[in-house]
């Protein structure tokens, strides 16, 4: 077929395969390049999720160790660090939920922010048990406490004055275990045991049998003084079952609440991060699969395209010194026929349809007219 060509069509029709060859390899490349590029970010962007996701998990460890250190201090400062660990949390979970793609992910992080949003109820909670735990203290246990030593003491004075030993004694020693469970009450609450809180228990039983000898040993003497004792200690005595009970309830909300919710938050991100890893495990073998198999197929097509474009030129070099030659022979003996070299001549080959042929043809009709 490329016999009946010109020169100039079997040149045009060469370069146009290698210029459609390059193109094709030009389109792949580019496919490539992109479906490679798609897959670092698809990797990037899960890298990230995974920081954002471990970010969260630091979060929520740091706002746990903020509540126990307001537990410890009673600090409003302790609050305040912890608002802002919220909001910084508050972010990254926005930015997940935002970031995943994937339905089950997305759901997963919608629950660490419901989660996230009762962790800080669950928190105001806690608050509010202090604040109630530091007003018992305070406003009942800490001036009704007081009272009862000053009364005590005042009449213990009194009774020593009216050497009134016995009564005096006794006085001194009810004093005495007055002291003895305020100091219980405080270990109490330091430790929110219930071993702790027993012994309160035990001590407030032994000063109430104390405190009844006693109203016994001075029968109708100092009946008033008495009375408003009685009415204190039942109040302190009221102030330390409060103080147990808000305690108590502060410390479920610490168990039952704050710290499943943590553990729910805990587990969802992990579940997340090592879900995470999976898709870079896969996605990074797609990608270095990927990249080597573009680089085989790149350097395939690139050799396709070098073979083809050196069998082409050596193709039309060798198809054009062939004609050339043969032209060059017959114009010769053309030439020579006229000088009268040679006696006889013979028509060029004129049949392809090239140049060649057309000025052979010219030629041979010029050698039949000589």
């Amino acid at each position: 077929m490329l016999g009946n060509l010109t020169i100039k069509k079997k040149l045009v029709f060469s370069f146009s395969i290698i210029i459609v060859l390059i193109f094709g390899f030009v389109l792949y490349s580019t496919k490539s390049i992109n479906e490679t590029s798609d897959g670092f970010s698809e990797y990037r962007r899960i890298a990230k999720n995974g920081k954002n996701i471990a970010s969260i998990d630091i979060q929520i460890l740091k706002m746990n160790s903020i509540i126990l250190e307001y537990i410890k201090s009673h600090q409003k400062i302790s609050i305040d660090e912890f608002n802002k660990e919220f909001e910084d949390t508050k972010i990254l979970v926005d930015l997940g939920i935002k970031s995943f793609q994937n339905p089950t992910r997305k759901s997963q992080m919608e629950d660490i922010d419901k989660s996230l949003e009762l962790y800080k109820k669950s928190f105001s909670k806690v608050i509010n048990y202090m604040q109630l735990r530091d007003s018992i203290l305070e406003d009942n246990l800490y001036i009704n406490g007081k009272e009862l030593e000053k009364m005590l003491s005042s009449a213990m004075i009194k009774e020593y004055d009216y050497k009134n030993y016995e009564n005096s004694f006794a006085l001194s020693k009810l004093l005495k275990d007055v002291l003895i469970m305020r100091i219980y009450i405080l270990r109490f609450i330091e430790t929110n045991s219930s071993d702790d809180f027993k012994v309160v228990n035990e001590e407030i039983d032994y000063i109430q049998k104390e405190f009844e000898n006693i109203k016994i040993m001075f029968g109708s003497r100092n009946n008033t003084e008495i009375k408003e004792f009685e009415n204190i200690l039942k109040k302190y005595e009221n102030g330390v079952v409060q103080l147990y009970d808000t305690i108590n309830t502060r410390n479920s909300v610490i168990s039952n609440e704050l710290n499943v919710l943590t553990k729910n938050i805990q587990t969802l991100a992990h579940d997340i991060l090592i879900s995470q890893g999976k898709n870079q495990d896969t996605i990074g073998s797609k990608v270095d699969s990927q990249n080597s198999f573009i680089k085989i197929i790149i350097l395939i097509i690139g050799l396709v395209i070098l073979i083809f474009a050196v069998i082409v030129s050596i193709a039309l070099s060798k198809n054009i010194s062939v004609l050339l030659k043969t032209f060059e022979n017959g114009l010769l003996g053309f030439f020579a026929y006229l000088n009268r070299e040679v006696y006889n001549i013979e028509l060029l080959k004129d049949s392809s349809k090239d140049e060649f042929g057309e000025m052979a043809k010219v030629v041979n009709e010029n050698i039949i007219k000589t």
